[in-house]
């Protein structure tokens, strides 16, 4: 049976996009007192009087990217600092160039976005080939600049993408031996390690980082961090004095009150209203999702419509309201371009392989979002145990057999839970494959394990997915079972057990007729 997607807490973790998309989006712009204009847009003052004093690559890359937030790309300084770092080429990375060529060629698509319907140009794209090709020419770059730390942020960017994380963390490591206090490199760090698993050690890191005490973007980050392993951070206090200062432009201290908004909900719904209120007057893509996946989880808290926002990248918002709003097609859509955005997102691939399964009942759809998040997570569990079910579901026995065996190879270090849903999807692929005795043993043996365990829920889930296979195999149903079916209708709230007895009730009706 399939393995849901629980999310019980998001937080607000950076989003890691290439340092052209990260500039562009405005997450590099200078944050000190910034003043305050009428459409809320980042200024460039400070950063413009910074590149006039030093004309560097760095200055050059901050100038450029809040030009291109706040639309001021005609300014002479910021085309000014673009053709230097055009004129200089050969100390910058592509993504940079990129960027520079987007101010000196205003409107030009720069051919980064891919459709959302185009998951099999994200397979062309994502293949070892060309990713072990972008890798060789950001190496190339290296021998250039040896010490430019964006260019090993690259590379591990795209070890990611392909799931290879061992290489991933060395560039991301060097990167940051290169520039420890530098804003890209550590929310790309807090990014990488909570992918893996290793919260505690980037934790560490960034809690001690002398940056953390004035960036509010770094700051936000820790607070985040601070989270995910049950602690209250100590930049609590700091943050919130932060916020309330006129420092900082509301775009620059929208995750951190995103940040301090999620913290203060367990203590004070009045102040993390006002925090989430605050983090919404102009938002990133991340402060947004946050606020909308906080509306939902707390109802009478905030009232979010992305649409009434105007901002890049929002595709996690956007699939989170469409699925909230029964909008399942438009839904699993902008997961396509959640994902597409963040190639290495998990979330986004369970997020709406999920709809598509259960919502939809497209398995193929299903399967084709699974086989792309796999690019980046080539042993989740998750994902295998539920590309094997979809398969079964519509008899591609082959390609379920194929990732039954990639399963087994990591099934040692399986939860009980996924125990449990592998167990029963072994029992749906024997069903399938005609032999019956081994499947029914199978099933039972999954509904035992979540009964023993007090998982009811998964001791349901795995019953009507029992059912409903006797009754496929024309198997005649005896009256307990049914009699199980009519006590779930009435009392249980699971939507895929109600799914799943609507099925049973159909393919029943349809032997009662013939």
């Amino acid at each position: 049976m399939a393995f849901f997607f629980e999310e019980k807490n998001r937080l607000v973790i950076p989003n890691w996009r290439s340092f052209s998309n990260t500039s562009k989006i405005g997450e590099l712009n200078g944050t000190q007192k910034i003043e305050i204009n009428k459409n809320f847009k980042p200024e460039i003052e400070d950063i413009v009087d910074g590149w006039v004093e030093h004309k560097t690559i760095g200055m050059a890359a901050d100038l450029i990217g809040v030009a291109i937030v706040c639309n001021k790309q005609n300014d002479g300084n910021v085309k000014e600092a673009a053709k230097f770092i055009i004129a200089n080429k050969e100390l910058c990375n592509k993504e940079l160039i990129d960027a520079a060529k987007s101010i000196i060629e205003k409107g030009k698509d720069d051919g980064t976005k891919l459709d959302a319907t185009e998951l099999e140009s994200f397979q062309e794209r994502s293949n070892l080939y060309f990713v072990y090709q972008r890798i060789s020419n950001l190496k190339s770059s290296l021998r250039t600049n040896p010490k430019n730390p964006i260019l090993w942020v690259e590379i591990a960017r795209y070890y990611s993408i392909i799931g290879q994380n061992e290489q991933a963390e060395r560039a991301i490591l060097n990167a940051y031996y290169l520039s420890p206090d530098n804003r890209f490199v550590l929310r790309a760090m807090a990014r990488f390690f909570a992918h893996i698993d290793k919260v505690p050690f980037v934790h560490d890191i960034i809690r001690k980082s002398l940056v953390t005490r004035y960036d509010p973007w770094v700051m936000a980050t820790e607070i985040s961090l601070a989270s995910m392993r049950d602690r209250y951070s100590r930049f609590m206090k700091s943050g919130l004095n932060m916020v309330k200062s006129s420092d900082f432009h509301p775009f620059n201290i929208a995750e951190l009150n995103s940040s301090l908004g999620t913290v203060e909900i367990q203590s004070s719904l009045k102040k993390s209203r006002k925090l989430f209120n605050d983090s919404l007057i102009s938002p990133n893509d991340n402060a947004l999702a946050q606020a909308e996946w906080i509306s939902h989880r707390e109802r009478n808290l905030i009232s979010v419509n992305p649409d009434n926002f105007k901002i890049q990248n929002d595709f996690e918002a956007k699939a989170r309201d469409a699925s909230e709003h029964g909008r399942w097609e438009d839904a699993v859509n902008y997961s396509k371009q959640w994902f597409l955005d963040m190639p290495f997102s998990r979330g986004a691939i369970l997020f709406g392989s999920e709809i598509a399964s259960n919502n939809l009942n497209n398995h193929d759809e299903a399967i084709s979002l699974y086989r792309a998040g796999l690019t980046s997570h080539p042993n989740d569990h998750s994902m295998l145990n539920n590309i094997i079910y979809s398969s079964c579901l519509i008899n591609r026995l082959e390609e379920a057999e194929h990732f039954m065996n990639r399963y087994r190879e990591q099934y040692s270090d399986n939860s009980l839970h996924h125990k449990i849903c592998f167990t029963a999807t072994k029992g749906l692929y024997h069903f399938r494959k005609g032999y019956q005795d081994i499947g029914r043993d199978l099933y039972q043996q999954a509904i035992e394990m979540a009964s023993e365990a007090g998982q009811k829920d998964l001791a349901s889930i795995a019953l009507v997915n029992y059912i409903r296979e006797e009754i496929i195999a024309g198997n005649h149903l005896d009256e307990d079972f049914k009699q199980k079916i009519i006590e779930l209708k009435e009392n249980t709230s699971i939507n895929t057990v109600k799914r799943i007895i609507g099925d049973i009730e159909n393919l029943i009706a349809e032997k009662t007729n013939n």
